[in-house]
């Protein structure tokens, strides 16, 4: 007997993360190399032009079924939990162990990739507080948020301030997202053209156009003069990594669909 349309959505998903999870593994583990090996930079500026973004929208996707009630309560109260006693263990194992230089020992201050936990109560959160309005309004108000959040003269690490607000229009797109849309991505045409497209885009990062896109703006988690870009309109960098950033997540998942 074949598969529900949510069955089938959930198990897309499913594998869709298991994906994106091998990405992050292969794009830290090839991060070291990336100031010696052009070559390596490049992919590591393609992997990082879709995976984060992407992580986030099937995060948004998987909160459909529990962001309110005891099923939400209950969630962000396991969030916490883990955030609290991995803030406590990997900054108990820098101080004593790996001293990783810029590490600031605080609950406010997540610890590397802890930062997802922070972010991902978040969003939650703020959404909870959107449930109200209509979608285009909570993506309007994401993006109108990512956009100036880069503006705030404050370290993005506190609270994951940063991250939170630059890929909460992912959250909410995922959020939103229907597996029937996300099927009509499966025809023969639409699949060669996003695998054409992904591959273009690394090819272009390949060129040495990749030194005019400091990685720093994929990270998320910098402000605007941090990045260097200093001068009032830099806020529409942000919305044109937007448009990059959706558009090779998509490419990438419809291309190897």
């Amino acid at each position: 007997m074949g598969q529900s349309l949510e069955e089938r959505g959930e198990t897309f998903f499913l594998n869709l993360r298991l994906m994106l999870i091998v990405t992050v593994f292969v794009g830290n583990a090839i991060e070291p190399l990336t100031a010696e090996m052009g070559g390596l930079h490049s992919l590591y500026l393609w992997i990082f032009s879709f995976h984060m973004p992407l992580f986030v929208l099937v995060t948004g996707y998987f909160a459909k079924n529990s962001l309110t009630g005891s099923a939400g309560r209950k969630l962000l109260l396991q969030i916490g939990m883990q955030y609290l006693f991995f803030q406590s263990l990997y900054s108990l194992l820098d101080a004593t162990v790996f001293r990783v230089g810029g590490i600031h020992h605080s609950f406010f201050a997540p610890y590397l990739l802890l930062w997802f936990l922070a972010s991902h109560a978040m969003w939650r959160l703020l959404l909870l507080g959107m449930r109200r309005w209509k979608a285009p309004c909570q993506l309007a108000f994401a993006a109108l948020a990512g956009i100036t959040v880069g503006y705030l003269p404050v370290d993005g690490i506190w609270f994951s301030i940063s991250r939170t607000f630059v890929y909460l229009p992912f959250f909410i797109v995922g959020y939103h997202l229907s597996f029937a849309t996300v099927a009509r991505l499966f025809v023969p045409g639409v699949k060669i053209a996003a695998a054409l497209f992904s591959a273009a885009l690394l090819a272009i990062l390949s060129t040495g156009t990749s030194g005019n896109l400091p990685a720093g703006w994929l990270y998320g988690s910098m402000t605007y003069t941090q990045l260097g870009a200093e001068h009032w309109y830099a806020g529409l960098y942000r919305l044109a990594l937007y448009g990059l950033q959706l558009t090779s997540s998509l490419a990438f998942r419809s291309g190897a669909a």
